[in-house]
């Protein structure tokens, strides 16, 4: 299931994997879907403080083998949203890679 984030929003669909990055006002939402396993969602929040993220809320949904999540960040230097796109492509690389190889 692919779901539209809008003119700003940037989107990966692969296998069953599914990782949106979007940017608002207030923050900038981050959607995470696919198959669950042990520390993923810890795994997700440790690369967000890496990047000097602000995880300002969070939304999980489990069921059998599958994880959904919605994500709310912010700049953790200024409390704004994230926009730069050089930036929030480097986060969904790494959020893809710790979906796909860890």
């Amino acid at each position: 299931m692919v779901q539209s984030l809008g003119p700003r929003g940037r989107s990966f669909l692969s296998l069953a994997r599914f990782i949106g990055v979007q940017s608002a006002v207030e923050h900038t939402t981050i959607d995470v879907s696919g198959r669950d396993r042990p520390s993923l969602l810890s795994e997700v929040f440790v690369v967000l403080a890496d990047l000097n993220c602000n995880v300002v809320a969070a939304e999980v949904w489990t069921l059998n083998s599958r994880m959904a999540s919605v994500i709310y960040i912010t700049d953790e230097a200024n409390g704004l949203a994230i926009d730069d796109p050089d930036r929030l492509a480097k986060i969904k690389q790494l959020l893809l890679y710790v979906r796909q190889y860890r």
